[in-house]
């Protein structure tokens, strides 16, 4: 069993944190997976695509048995964006751009892949105060590259004001 698996949830549609509740459900209801925690929802800003509404956004910590490997989680995380509305966009500007629900696999347990398919540790998340500060709200003592979460979020220019964050 890994215990150490963590999932950012993010929104930006009309009832977005009753999407992140609903993606919870579906990722509590994987065959041989606990979400052990969950952040506070956070309204955050757009990141790399300004013209959108604010995001909520949250993170999950995870159990999953045997049988799940970062690959097969990725995968399981992407079935449930598409039966949730998930559509990507082809135009490379809107990558960012606005979504019904978005799931990224942050960490899997100590697991390091480079497969450009499942890249693990997601490889921008320690630039995010939006996944960071979610982190450290229920993994306070995680490092993540040898760092801790307060060392990587002391490195990010960024602020909060109640349940937003600006970066």
């Amino acid at each position: 069993m890994t215990d150490q698996v963590f999932v950012g949830l993010g929104s930006n549609c009309d009832g977005a944190e009753e999407m992140l509740l609903r993606a919870e459900k579906e990722i509590a209801s994987l065959p041989d997976v606990e979400i052990l925690a969950r952040s506070p929802f956070y309204k955050t800003e757009p990141q790399g695509y300004g013209d959108q509404p604010w995001f909520t956004n949250a993170v999950i910590r995870l159990a999953a048995g045997g049988q799940w490997d970062a690959h097969a989680l990725l995968s399981s995380l992407l079935a449930i964006e598409s039966r949730l509305g998930r559509v990507r966009s082809k135009d490379p500007a809107l990558r960012f751009g606005p979504r019904a629900i978005d799931l990224d696999l942050l960490l899997f347990g100590t697991v390091h892949s480079q497969d450009p398919a499942c890249l693990v540790p997601h490889p921008r998340m320690t630039e995010r105060a939006f996944v960071l500060l979610p982190l450290r709200d229920i993994a306070p003592g995680l490092t993540i590259g040898g760092k801790t979460v307060e060392t990587h979020l002391d490195a990010l220019k960024w602020h909060k004001a109640g349940d937003h964050i600006f970066q």
